[in-house]
């Protein structure tokens, strides 16, 4: 049997005290936040955060027994971003938010809300013994997650994922999701392509481009895509549209102009609708759009957007029945669980046209 990792380890590796080492792995003050995300890193590496993840996680006093986890916790905790876009208002966290409040008074179980604001001593605000875990949200800070650690608690993460924080999941299968829809555009005709989206922006992003990539290489699609469509991104709508408008404008002056446009989500969609009537051109006379996420937008605007429907609630439902697995069975396989998305055909896309330069 292989020797634990020790405290020791970690600092001699990092290159610090073991005082330093204690200090950042239970989130206190007193290191640098470079110096706590390369002690992060390290004991990563070396296994120590997981290993006492493991074997610490239900060490608590006061426990009937080590392991055994409390029957009368009845509150989970959910944890979201302090940002505009991923809070209770939005047409997509929320409605995963509504899934998890549904699914834990089903159980006769309590939610407590909380947004990420300072990490710093925010896990002794709130009493461990009294949450069943914790679940996370949407994105969310590596030294948020790491002070989240330190609570000791069950944890899934919705839609997000840190290869130094090891846990139960939950995504939206976007990757699949994305793939089918420009594989519903290519059967369509559709071969001049462009994806819209930061990339960088999130998880989610990420693998929706990656999802269109993979298809439109697996069929051998000759295509470039335009790299400045793939920083576009704002929280204010009509900065958004506003860079859309000087993109596709000059895209169109050179005679480059794709068919159809699959946007990272149903806002990035809305806004580029919205350019492209700036710029004089139709939705989907001119230029198809796709959106991402089925908002109740998406139904509504004009023209209806096609779109792959994430179903939120269920999202949030499935993250609910993790933490109540993983609190009923601590040592059990973590898991990473895929909801499948659904093509929602509408409007606002049609056979290809030639778009002519101006």
């Amino acid at each position: 049997m292989s020797r634990r990792v020790t405290m020791d380890d970690v600092a001699a590796r990092a290159g610090v005290s073991k005082y330093a080492v204690s200090k950042a792995l239970s989130g206190q003050s007193g290191v640098s936040e470079q110096t706590r995300e390369r002690i992060l890193g390290v004991a990563t590496d070396l296994g120590y955060v997981q290993q006492r993840r493991l074997h610490g996680r239900y060490e608590r006093s006061g426990s009937t027994a080590v392991g055994l986890p409390s029957r009368d916790k009845r509150s989970v905790m959910v944890l979201m971003p302090n940002i505009r876009l991923q809070s209770l208002e939005s047409h997509y966290w929320g409605r995963i938010v509504d899934g998890i409040a549904q699914a834990l008074k089903a159980r006769n179980l309590f939610m407590i809300i909380a947004t990420e604001y300072s990490h710093e001593g925010w896990s002794s605000i709130f009493n461990a013994e009294e949450l069943i875990g914790v679940i996370v949200v949407g994105t969310i800070s590596g030294p948020m997650l790491q002070e989240v650690s330190t609570m000791g608690l069950p944890v899934v993460m919705v839609d997000h994922e840190d290869e130094r924080f090891v846990c139960d999941m939950v995504f939206a299968d976007n990757v699949d999701g994305a793939g089918r829809m420009a594989s519903h555009l290519l059967g369509l005709g559709h071969e001049r392509l462009q994806f819209v989206g930061d990339v960088h922006f999130s998880r989610s992003f990420h693998e929706r481009w990656l999802g269109v990539r993979l298809v439109l290489e697996s069929r051998g699609v000759a295509w470039r895509q335009d790299e400045r469509l793939l920083g576009v991104y704002c929280p204010a709508w009509e900065t958004t549209r506003d860079e859309l408008v000087a993109i596709l404008s000059d895209l169109r002056s050179c005679g480059t102009m794709p068919t159809a446009l699959l946007c990272a989500n149903d806002d990035l969609a809305l806004a580029t609708v919205s350019a492209l009537r700036v710029i004089g051109l139709r939705v989907p006379d001119d230029v198809s759009v796709t959106g991402f996420d089925n908002i109740e937008d998406a139904e509504v605007c004009d023209p209806p957007l096609t779109t792959m429907n994430v179903v939120k609630e269920e999202l949030g439902e499935r993250a609910v029945e993790m933490i109540l697995r993983r609190r009923d069975n601590p040592s059990s396989m973590f898991e990473k669980v895929f909801l499948f998305t659904e093509l929602i055909q509408r409007t606002s896309v049609a056979s290809p046209h030639r778009v002519e330069t101006v």
